[in-house]
């Protein structure tokens, strides 16, 4: 076994820590040393970890490389100042402990308190008394972080570094310092008088469906502020906006929310609204080649169910709808312009045919209210359990499945919300700003994402040449099925029709073409009749036909 031992130190938390309380890790090394010295062992690798939890796996820390050293017989054992800095766990320690011993190797404490060497039922005791001791002062002092954290928020302390868009932290706009010059840390939140005017009407222009990219440059050119489209996608997930905190249970992705934390700068409805705008519905024009098409955010592959993107043709640049999933198998691509123009033919049948989807849209859509009662509903029942049924009159297993069954059933509300096409703006496109040229895309896909869910687009094979109609499907908003084509095919006058059947038929056809044959041959023999110098002479006399002549020659000379 070898004589090299490691050391290994770690600092939970730093922050602010400091003073003759905090073991730095300058004072864990050197404590380590102390050891290494007496017993007259070599030093082979020293590591620190900081802002590492006592309660960590080791195999998730550096730890876990250590102990594997001293399995493989490239340590001899691993020296740590005192227990407590191994684990916080017991049953981590434990594990630890019988790896350490079983590779024969060492654990050491340098403060005197632990040495395997020594390992007794009785010393193996006093080993796991003082991780049981860690344990507790861990959970002891995590329960006094989290209700810290409750009453900081209850008071409006914002517990992320960084004050969301629109706010400021307190002690950024009145920064107080203590005796020593160091700065008293307030993470209250105040207004941003340049940056909080901004966040209602943002959220109004997510809701109108403006894309990401469209209120950057938006904030950019007309505000000068510089948000990334990334970071506004985070802004409209985010639920400080209403005024609420979220505070650390304990329990990953289970927060604790604190209502009325703080301002709120939207309403609940607004809030809902914008984060019902899945990447569909209205855009602002821009030119690019989304822009131009008709049916951007609605066309689907048939092979993946992805959303198809919006790009330009190999060979010509021109706009098609093209699958790029990287995990399909078939990807469907088709040029724009055909699909556009198919589909729009399609729901212009589709209307006058009187479809009872498209009826039932043109004579009262309320779908996106009723959604968006939905979700203020699902969101109501959530909040009242939650503030009102108590753990104990219900135990806590019937409590976690009774919220998780409100949760779930709000997220599908704002799933129904999010498919449902929101009402057109009164906002008009402004006459000095657009072109109809340039309006109309836009319109037309504003009137295509009322009534059509999703176009789903078929892939054919490279260089293959097929109708739209044999490769697409169409599905209206409300549909359980594809719309057939053929059922919207508008209906004539039944004489007129009968009138147009039998004008084409084959016999018919045939007749009417050797009639248009006789007619041309006809006119052709009395355009040569006509056109003779006989009698052009007699319309014009011989000099007229004898100048034309001999232009005619000069020409073909030159």
């Amino acid at each position: 076994m070898s004589k090299t031992f490691d050391i290994y130190t770690r600092v939970s938390e730093v922050g602010d820590r400091g003073g003759e309380s905090f073991g730095s890790p300058e004072d864990q090394e050197a404590s380590a040393r102390r050891w290494a010295e007496r017993e007259r062992v070599e030093i082979g690798e020293l590591v620190y970890e900081e802002n590492v939890s006592g309660g960590l796996r080791p195999d998730d820390r550096e730890l876990g490389r250590l102990i594997e050293r001293c399995e493989r017989g490239e340590s001899g054992g691993i020296i740590i100042p005192w227990l407590d800095r191994l684990t916080r766990d017991v049953g981590h320690g434990g594990v630890v402990l019988d790896r350490i011993t079983k590779a024969g190797a060492r654990l050491v404490t340098s403060d005197g308190a632990f040495d395997s060497a020594n390992l007794t039922p009785e010393t193996r005791l006093v080993f796991h008394q003082l991780l049981s001791v860690g344990q507790y002062l861990r959970e002891k002092n995590r329960a006094a972080r989290l209700n810290g954290s409750r009453r900081a928020a209850a008071r409006g302390v914002y517990l992320a570094s960084v004050a969301p868009f629109g706010f400021l932290r307190k002690d950024v706009v009145e920064p107080q310092y203590r005796a020593d010059g160091t700065l008293l840390r307030d993470g209250t939140l105040v207004d941003d008088p340049k940056r909080g005017p901004l966040v209602e009407p943002i959220f109004k222009q997510r809701a109108d469906g403006w894309t990401a990219r469209a209120i950057r440059d938006w904030l950019r050119d007309e505000h000068d502020v510089e948000v990334t489209a990334e970071g506004l996608r985070k802004i409209f997930k985010n639920r400080a906006y209403l005024g609420e905190a979220r505070v650390p249970t304990g329990i990953k992705g289970q927060p604790e929310i604190v209502k009325n934390a703080h301002k709120r700068l939207v309403s609940d409805d607004l809030w809902e609204r914008a984060n019902a705008v899945g990447g569909r519905g209205r855009f602002r024009t821009t030119g690019r080649l989304s822009s131009q098409v008709r049916l951007a955010g609605l066309v689907y592959c048939g092979t993946c169910g992805r959303r198809l993107k919006t790009g330009g043709g190999a060979r010509d640049g021109r706009p098609q709808y093209t699958c790029t999933h990287e995990g399909c198998t078939a990807r469907s691509v088709i040029r724009a312009e055909r699909l556009d123009v198919w589909v729009s033919n399609v729901l212009s049948d589709a209307f006058l045919a009187m479809e009872p989807h498209i009826v039932a849209i043109m004579e009262g859509d309320d779908r996106y209210q009723k959604a968006l009662e939905r979700v203020e509903k699902a969101r109501l029942e959530l909040d009242t359990y939650r503030a009102e049924i108590k753990v104990s009159d219900v135990g806590v297993e019937q409590w976690k499945r009774d919220v998780a069954i409100r949760q779930a059933a709000l997220d599908l509300a704002r799933a129904e919300l999010k498919a449902t096409p929101a009402p057109e703006p009164s906002k008009k496109f402004p006459v000095s700003e657009y072109t109809f040229e340039e309006a109309e895309p836009g319109l037309a896909r504003e009137h295509n994402a009322r009534f059509i869910a999703r176009v789903v687009v078929k892939p054919v094979g490279r260089g293959r040449r097929v109708p739209p109609a044999e490769r697409a499907e169409i599905w209206l908003m409300g549909a359980e099925e594809p719309l057939d084509p053929a059922t919207v095919q508008p209906v004539g006058d039944p004489e007129t029709d009968a009138i147009l059947a039998a004008a084409h038929t084959p016999e018919a056809l045939k007749a009417a073409a050797a009639h248009s044959a006789a007619e041309v041959a006809v006119t052709e023999a009395a355009y040569e009749v006509a056109h003779t110098p006989e009698a052009l002479r007699k319309l014009g006399g011989a000099a007229p036909v004898e100048k034309l002549a001999a232009e005619h020659r000069a020409k073909e000379g030159a």
